[in-house]
């Protein structure tokens, strides 16, 4: 779901995607950012990569 985000997939692309509802999206999106200390999906992807993660390359997303 993070790398979805990441790359800059929308919560209802990203729901479509997964096959899930677009709150569970947001509730999920919320709780990574308060674990990641991330203010925004740039930096959430960041401290992320930073944890080991989301593994290094290109983002599958793109």
């Amino acid at each position: 779901m993070l790398v979805s985000i990441a790359g800059g997939h929308t919560i209802r692309q990203t729901a479509r995607l997964l096959g899930i509802a677009s709150k569970i999206v947001e509730s999920t999106r919320a709780r990574l950012f308060r674990k990641l200390d991330a203010r925004n999906r740039s930096e959430a992807f960041t401290n992320a990569y930073r944890a080991g993660l989301i593994p290094p390359g290109p983002c599958a997303g793109d």
